[in-house]
């Protein structure tokens, strides 16, 4: 499944610059940009941040740890971990 995704996602960003070649010949530069910046809200604005739902005083966990060979290595499962600020903290 994950490939799937990959390769529909290199598909999707693979084809902007032809398509945005091809759109420019029937409406312009400017009409493209503006009706693409029109209908972005439309595809990104399902997220919405409510001021309830804001962390104030917090940090995100750091993900990254050192290795046994003294590698920085991503750690994803402390990805949506927050903490709060220390008060001896800067």
């Amino acid at each position: 499944m994950t490939d799937l995704k990959l390769v529909v996602t290199l598909a999707l960003w693979g084809g902007t610059f032809t398509a945005g070649r091809l759109v420019v010949q029937d409406m312009g530069p400017l009409a493209a940009a503006f009706s693409r910046f029109l209908g972005s809200p439309t595809i990104h604005g399902r997220h919405s941040f409510i001021a309830d739902k804001i962390l104030w005083d917090y940090h995100f966990h750091d993900i990254l740890s050192w290795t046994q060979d003294e590698r920085r290595t991503p750690d994803f499962s402390n990805f949506h971990r927050v903490n709060p600020w220390n008060s001896d903290q800067p």
